[in-house]
């Protein structure tokens, strides 16, 4: 063998190592400043040194929400009204005064407050405070200051599960039995025939099964006479100005409503508004 034949041998040999070889890994790319940090978190180049570094760095403080965040609005109070069960304030904003009211709440003039998660209602009248509104912002809570209230025991506009117009629980067989009033309906005839009763006049009489008060400038009663089919057409809600307690079997005449949207999730397919005690 020739020295050129070696010289061809060893090229080949050198070419096919070559070629077998895995690829250099690429060099790794340099840390971001806010790697390893939580979302959100500010990066730590040009912090002093010492500086605690990751996720101890900073612990995450939830901010108080805004009131565009929460739906709401913000302002100064100029007056503050009370009324069973809710606060109404007139405050001062950027954009002029507007009037709120929520949960019974404990505020001053000149304080600040927020109206978390509103519910616009116009020509809203109150007959407990003897004054209608042209426009008012319900609210869901009250914060003062940026502290909060204590959770109502009936919210304007609450989640379902806290709904004080919601149906109440059902009673055990049997538990409800009350006699048709003279000239009267029964709870499950009103439900029948409330297409052709709508706009009515109807005298029933029942037994108050829930009562929340002082709701919209009303008292809220679902109330029961022993007919109809549970969950169905055996619960009647009504709207009254007059006042009883749970349990009490009463006399009622109020004007038929069907398909009723209050807002804020309220609906009701038939309800008996405006309703007075009858004898």
């Amino acid at each position: 063998m020739n020295r050129l034949t070696l010289a061809l041998a060893a090229l080949l040999l050198a070419s096919l190592t070559a070629c077998n070889e895995p690829a250099a890994p690429a060099p790794a790319a340099p840390a971001s400043p806010g790697a390893g940090l939580p979302p959100g978190h500010p990066p730590t180049s040009g912090m002093p040194a010492g500086t605690p570094k990751g996720p101890t760095a900073m612990p995450a403080v939830a901010p108080m929400p805004t009131d565009a965040a929460a739906g709401g609005v913000t302002g100064t109070v100029a007056e503050t009204l009370n009324a069973p069960g809710y606060t109404y304030v007139r405050l001062t904003t950027a954009t002029g005064e507007v009037w709120a009211a929520g949960p019974t709440t404990t505020v001053a003039v000149g304080q600040k407050v927020t109206a978390v998660r509103t519910n616009t209602m116009r020509n809203f009248e109150s007959k407990t405070l003897g004054k209608t509104f042209a426009t008012i912002e319900f609210a869901e809570q009250l914060l003062v200051d940026g502290a909060g209230t204590a959770a109502p025991a009936a919210a304007v506009a609450p989640a379902p599960a806290a709904d004080p117009h919601g149906a109440p629980a059902a009673a055990p067989a049997g538990e409800v039995k009350v006699e048709r009033a003279p000239g009267g309906k029964t709870v499950s005839e009103i439900w029948a025939g409330a297409g052709a009763m709508k706009g009515q006049k109807v005298k029933l009489q029942a037994k108050v099964v829930k009562a929340s008060n002082g709701i919209l400038g009303k008292n809220w009663w679902h109330v029961q006479d022993g007919t109809g089919a549970a969950g169905k057409d055996d619960d009647l809600v009504v709207t009254t100005l007059a006042t009883a307690v749970v349990g009490d079997v009463v006399v009622l005449e109020g004007t038929v409503a069907t398909d009723k949207d209050l807002g804020a999730g309220y609906k009701y397919a038939v309800i008996v508004e405006d309703a007075v005690l009858a004898k």
